[in-house]
């Protein structure tokens, strides 16, 4: 019986580590469990944004998302 306990505290404890060590499911997330998936959010969350064009915003996992712009469509003069 004392080898049954000690083996489940053993399967308990290697769970508990890798629950501790396992990326959240669904993706990277800052600090605060929020997810980022874009420049916008990404430079709502506060990381840096690089003053480029078009602009990158850095989160610390070396992750970079760039901004995406719109540019009017010039007419073609005849």
């Amino acid at each position: 019986m004392k080898k049954y306990i000690s083996f489940a505290i053993m399967l308990l404890f290697v769970f508990a580590m890798g629950c501790a060590t396992e990326q959240p499911i669904g993706g990277d997330t800052d600090e605060h469990g929020l997810k980022i998936e874009n420049f916008e959010q990404c430079a709502a969350a506060g990381y840096p944004v690089m003053e480029s064009y078009p602009r990158k915003c850095a989160v610390p996992d070396g992750e970079t998302f760039v901004e995406e712009i719109d540019e009017p469509v010039v007419p073609e003069e005849n």
